[in-house]
């Protein structure tokens, strides 16, 4: 959104009792921002590092001082410069030489994967092995894990008051799916899936960002938010239950955003070859008409993103697909910055299939 002004400019009370101006989220209700400091600062979050590729192999070296290493919660700390770690079939093995089923680690570190990206970090760190590879737990307050997702989240955002409004979705939406991964022993992944990180990538302008807005959430009825956001609308915010059915938030409508059709509205095309998408169609267990040769968008949402789609074969009946099956089916096979969105036209030739959209991600909640 622009900086100029929004249909829910207005003035909020900061945590630091200043008044300050900032957009919000194109929504239909008006939201409670309450300032909780002391949730802020005692709150911590588990994150898992390296979630969408684990690594078999990596090498923590201290960047100050030394590494602290123990095996279990209770057991005494020893020290060192640097550990080699290996996921073998008994656990974890430390610079070839003892098995352990897993360590917790402490201090001013750089985490080095055999493949993935390098990390410098000063959080304490849990380490395990399953299925040849390590699980890489971190264990960060909740203020820190904002920084990083605002880093990860926040793109080429220029304007202070979108990094601020952006820090409060950030934040409320961590306190809205906090244990989202549970199950598994953590709270967030590290990827799209939670929200993605950034430690290497924190500027002066997100943490000042953050700082300015610290403990700042938005509230409905008592509860954190659902504070969904996307890259870009296309110009028209879906609702919520256009992409989650059984999503019940009503501050999350359907309604059009002049803003960002007037600033970017990311025009796209993509053409996919007819073979190609019909094997990755396949693959994904959907069904293909072997002789069809129309795919016709059959059904809208109201903010005119598409729902269903038919193939049609000579003298067969129309076989239904969903947009979303089909969006992941392309996004596995041929990359998800093809078909950006479901906001688009298509057209069938002999040899392709060609969408002409705009917009990216489901449009639901703040447009980025």
């Amino acid at each position: 959104m622009t900086a100029d002004k929004s249909i829910f400019d207005f003035q909020i009370i900061g945590s630091s009792g200043h008044r300050i101006t900032r957009f919000l989220m194109l929504v239909g209700f008006l939201f409670l921002l309450v300032a909780v400091p002391v949730l802020a600062q005692t709150t911590s979050v588990r994150v898992r590092l390296y979630s969408l590729h684990p690594e078999p192999r990596i090498k923590i070296t201290a960047r100050t001082g030394e590494l602290g290493w123990k095996t279990c919660e209770q057991c005494e700390m020893k020290h060192a410069f640097a550990l080699a770690l290996a996921a073998v079939a008994q656990g974890i093995s430390v610079s070839g030489g003892e098995i352990h089923q897993q360590l917790f680690i402490e201090g001013d570190y750089r985490i080095e994967p055999a493949e993935g990206l390098t990390l410098s970090l000063k959080f304490p760190l849990e380490v395990r092995a399953e299925q040849k590879k390590l699980r890489l737990v971190l264990t960060l307050p909740l203020e820190d894990y904002v920084v990083a997702a605002l880093a990860g989240e926040s793109g080429n955002f220029q304007h202070e008051e979108s990094m601020k409004a952006m820090a409060v979705a950030v934040r409320t939406y961590a306190a809205h799916f906090r244990q989202r991964h549970g199950s598994e022993g953590f709270d967030f992944c590290d990827s799209t899936h939670c929200q993605t990180l950034n430690f290497k990538g924190i500027s002066p302008q997100v943490r000042a960002a953050v700082d300015a807005t610290r403990g700042e959430m938005l509230w409905h009825q008592g509860s954190p938010a659902t504070t969904f956001y996307h890259q870009n609308c296309g110009g028209t915010l879906a609702s919520a239950q256009e992409a989650w059915p059984d999503m019940r938030a009503p501050y999350l409508k359907q309604q059009a955003d002049p803003y960002c059709v007037r600033g970017a509205p990311l025009l796209w095309k993509a053409q996919l070859d007819r073979k190609k998408l019909e094997n990755a169609l396949r693959a994904q267990g959907l069904v293909v008409p072997a002789a069809w040769d129309k795919l016709e968008i059959t059904k809208r949402a109201p903010s005119g993103r598409v729902l269903k789609l038919s193939f049609h074969a000579p003298g067969d009946s129309p076989q239904p697909i969903s947009a979303s099956s089909l969006r992941f089916a392309i996004g596995r096979s041929f990359g998800w910055n093809q078909v950006r969105s479901d906001v688009y036209e298509i057209e069938s030739t002999p040899d392709a299939v060609i969408f002409t959209g705009r917009g990216a991600g489901h449009g639901v909640g703040l447009c980025q």
